[in-house]
């Protein structure tokens, strides 16, 4: 019984994100593996390669009805990667401030399945939303990111496609069971210093 209450009870959760801002070229289409191909995403093309993800197939969707864009890799039956886009004016990503995401695209919900890590798919769909956001605006001079600051790979995909350090977002949430989760409070430090990255 105290199990099942435990579940319900709102947690607060400290969270802090390290910021990137694009400073370089248009990227060149990257070289996919083998098989796979890139698409926007669209929910019939979700439909489609995530029919046994259910969660994630609708988590996905929900993204697209409040006006990301996205791109999915895939082999024409199941994902193998995507990753989705806030335009300007867009309330995207949730755990970053309104304010903050308001004005550039930022690049957010990156993720590769299990069976095609270590392909280089992540950098590969950071080159594709920067050469799609270049397709969509004309120009990429306006491209943010972030990711947590103990995630060595994605931080290290960042800085080896061109972005460079913008500072540190310091936020506070209530996570709420069965309702998702509530920011509480968030402080833009932009010229914090980012932890060291481990090799």
């Amino acid at each position: 019984m105290k199990k099942s209450i435990i579940r319900f009870i709102p947690k607060l959760r400290k969270r802090n994100n390290v910021i990137y801002r694009f400073t370089g070229k248009i990227p060149k289409t990257p070289d996919l593996p083998p098989g796979l191909y890139w698409e926007p995403a669209s929910e019939a093309l979700l439909d489609l390669v995530m029919s046994d993800d259910h969660s994630r197939c609708e988590a996905l969707k929900g993204l697209l009805a409040q006006g990301a864009q996205g791109i999915i890799i895939h082999d024409g039956e199941r994902w193998a990667a995507h990753g989705f886009i806030s335009p300007p004016g867009i309330s995207l990503p949730h755990h970053i401030p309104k304010r903050i995401v308001s004005e550039p695209w930022w690049l957010f919900y990156m993720h590769t399945s299990k069976e095609w890590r270590r392909r280089g798919l992540q950098k590969a769909c950071i080159k594709l939303k920067l050469r799609f956001i270049n397709q969509l605006a004309g120009r990429i001079d306006m491209v943010m990111t972030d990711t947590g600051e103990d995630n060595m790979p994605s931080r290290k995909g960042f800085i080896t496609t061109g972005f460079v350090p913008a500072g540190v977002v310091r936020s506070l949430e209530l996570h709420v069971p069965k309702h998702g989760i509530v920011l509480l409070h968030a402080k833009w430090n932009r010229t914090e210093l980012h932890k060291e990255l481990v090799k």
